[in-house]
């Protein structure tokens, strides 16, 4: 039985690999895109898969939902060929962070602002969000960035200046997290989508850096965490926001309740010392999922044993399943 593995991350053209699928005829086609929540597939991929048709799995890193219903009539794929590894990030975003600085040894005494929001990639909910942000004049009130203007975006209050406090345009990614972020008391998360439950790095640096968040995503992307067993802060926030379908509806009253709840905090270490036992319990919970190798794909957990996978960047499969974090 044949078997052609493609990730994602070392994607060259859908010409390329058409033509390698037509020539191997293989039995088996694996997109591996746990990274990330969509693989986009166009025609001349399409017309390749459909010809040759393979058995095909296609990993995604978010939740099963609805919106790859429509993905799956879209493309004429099987609804049953995506598989969800939602908890990826909690597995790579520690090793991630762990090889950048110690973060058990994170600092959560010294507070001097109500919160923080890194924004990476000007994706909508994010535009709407830092728009609002500065209706609501809160911008100087905690750490913002704003890496990358958003030029597709007609914003109505903000600049759409640059504000550079982290080094993302260099790194690209979020494991880089300056003093001034741990002086923070709540990081207020704009996830990478607002279209599907994706949980990435951005969520995971708070739990394992024991810090309250909030996070804007998709619509109830908060009642995706407790379904994972986490606690939500409903003793300071009002989570209502995430009751709202609508990405503009649900940007705006994130945004107040960044200003109503969190900006009006007087005592920050005194919060910090009432959320602690939920704090503590969500590390704990991150820990736990980490370590559970049942939260891997059962295809990934079964090619790993039997030896299955031949990519190089399968061996991080690997690593990560053997991996186990202490408490």
């Amino acid at each position: 039985m044949s078997l052609l593995t493609y990730n994602i991350g070392e994607f060259e053209s859908s010409q390329i690999l058409a033509e390698e699928i037509r020539k191997v005829r293989p039995d088996n086609v694996w997109f591996l895109a746990e990274a990330e929540w969509e693989w986009r597939f166009d025609d001349v991929l399409l017309s390749a898969l459909h010809d040759v048709n393979p058995d095909i799995k296609i990993l995604h890193g978010s939740f099963d939902c609805s919106y790859y219903d429509d993905i799956a009539k879209k493309y004429n794929i099987e609804r049953s060929s995506f598989i969800f590894w939602p908890t990826f990030f909690f597995n790579w975003g520690e090793n991630c962070l762990n090889n950048e600085f110690n973060y058990k040894q994170t600092d959560n005494t010294r507070f001097d602002k109500p919160f923080v929001t890194y924004f990476g990639n000007p994706h909508l909910h994010r535009c709407h969000l830092i728009d609002n942000y500065a209706r609501l004049n809160i911008i100087d009130k905690g750490l913002i960035t704003w890496n990358i203007k958003g030029y597709n975006f007609r914003f109505n209050y903000f600049d759409n200046n640059l504000i550079i406090k982290d080094d993302y345009l260099k790194l690209l990614h979020s494991y880089i997290v300056t003093e001034e972020y741990q002086r923070c008391l709540v990081d207020c998360v704009a996830e990478a989508t607002s279209y599907v439950p994706f949980i990435t790095e951005k969520t995971a640096r708070p739990l394992l850096m024991k810090k309250p968040f909030v996070v804007l995503g998709c619509h109830k992307y908060n009642e995706y965490l407790k379904k994972l067993g986490f606690e939500l802060y409903d003793e300071i926030i009002d989570y209502s926001f995430d009751d709202m379908p609508d990405v503009e509806t649900r940007s705006i009253f994130y945004a107040e309740t960044v200003r109503n709840d969190i900006c009006n905090i007087k005592d920050y270490n005194k919060t910090y010392q009432m959320l602690l036992p939920k704090i503590e319990h969500n590390y704990n919970n991150i820990i736990r999922i980490i370590n559970d190798k049942t939260y891997f794909p059962y295809f990934i957990s079964e090619s790993l044993k039997k030896n299955k996978f031949k990519t190089s960047h399968c061996e991080r499969y690997r690593y990560l399943f053997e991996r186990t974090i202490p408490y």
